[in-house]
């Protein structure tokens, strides 16, 4: 897996989230893959409910993409969502755009970009940090048996 293809997954997964969140203040969570062409894809699964939890939600896209993992159809993919999170060294939570990325190899990683809503739907992003993830997509033992 190339790092290049984690970072333009991570690119465009964070571009959409700072997009709807200065539109809507409110986001759905995403999600996106990398497929075996190294093109990044958005993803939304099928949703049967007009107004989903947001856990639903990714608990849809987490099937969809073992499916697409499965079938050796993608290298990489990328959940969403809007979270509260505690940056490092504090102790008081904030609002966060969290990123789960995983890959086909088993690397696992989630992103957390700290934010304070502003006046007129702008947000005032902080330092962003990173801690090892859980691989929830892209089994091994199943991938190349």
């Amino acid at each position: 897996m190339s790092k290049t293809d984690l970072e333009n997954l991570l690119k465009v997964v964070v571009a959409s989230a700072q997009f709807l969140l200065k539109k809507n203040k409110e986001m759905y969570p995403i999600g996106a893959v990398v497929n075996l062409d190294g093109e990044v894809l958005l993803a939304q699964p099928n949703l049967s409910l007009a107004h989903p939890q947001a856990q639903q939600v990714i608990d849809d896209l987490l099937i969809a993409f073992r499916k697409k993992a499965e079938k050796h159809e993608i290298k990489a993919t990328a959940i969403c969502y809007d979270g509260r999170v505690s940056p490092p060294g504090k102790t008081e939570k904030t609002d966060a755009i969290c990123v789960e990325l995983e890959d086909i190899e088993g690397n696992a990683i989630a992103i957390f970009l700290p934010y304070k809503k502003g006046w007129l739907r702008k947000q005032k992003y902080q330092q962003p940090f990173a801690f090892t993830g859980e691989s929830k997509i892209f089994d091994i033992n199943q991938i190349y048996t």
